[in-house]
């Protein structure tokens, strides 16, 4: 994994090779996010710092976090130029530019598959793990909290078709399937998995059962 330091020095080179030096400094960090692969924002503080954070999750070389930087100085550039539409236009005429000028890949979407870090398997939180039986697959859904399990597991049993209570089971889980899930927020997003991916969810190191609770 490339250091904080490697990645400011390939910042300064980026900034001059692909945006003429144009670039403010930023504040570079890694975080853990199974949401996105980089992310940048202006922190609206006293200072109006921008900032670029890099998933640490997965085991990458440092050629595809250099193209997720890279990524990332492109929305940097959209916002000192007041551009506004995220992966519009702007966003996909500067990409194709660095593209046909340098030795990168820079995408919208993270084309590439990367395995999750040994050490973020053993760093992680557990996450809260629905699982609906059914007849010809098996739905499974992310929650970060006990309540979220709850609300969701409600609203799937009251107000969808999924209504047999008893093909319901929950865990606390955390492995690898586990953590690229994505979490259940605004939207019950949901997995088909098969019998073979399910056993491995339940049977990993830690899992333990949770209680469902039905509620009016």
């Amino acid at each position: 994994m490339m250091t904080i330091t490697a990645l400011q020095i390939a910042f300064k080179r980026f900034n001059s090779c692909y945006f003429n030096d144009a670039l403010p400094m930023v504040t570079i960090k890694y975080c853990n996010s199974n949401s996105y692969m980089g992310l940048f924002y202006h922190k609206k503080d006293k200072y109006g710092r921008y900032v670029i954070k890099i998933n640490k999750r997965y085991e990458m070389s440092d050629h595809a976090t250099e193209n997720i930087l890279i990524h990332e100085m492109i929305h940097l550039w959209q916002a000192i130029n007041n551009y506004n539409d995220s992966h519009g236009v702007t966003f996909h005429s500067k990409m194709r530019e660095i593209n046909r000028i340098g030795k990168h890949k820079i995408s919208v979407k993270c084309i590439e598959t990367f395995k999750v870090s040994d050490d973020a398997i053993q760093t992680a939180k557990p996450s809260y793990i629905l699982i609906y039986k059914g007849k010809s697959a098996n739905y499974v859904y992310k929650f970060t909290n006990f309540d979220k399990l709850t609300e969701g597991y409600n609203y799937l049993v009251h107000k969808t078709t999924l209504s047999d209570c008893t093909n319901y089971k929950a865990y606390l889980a955390s492995n690898e399937i586990v953590m690229n899930m994505r979490s259940c927020r605004c939207r019950l997003w949901r997995y088909s998995f098969n019998d073979l991916t399910v056993k491995e969810i339940i049977s990993s190191h830690g899992v333990k059962n949770v209680t469902l609770r039905i509620t009016k």
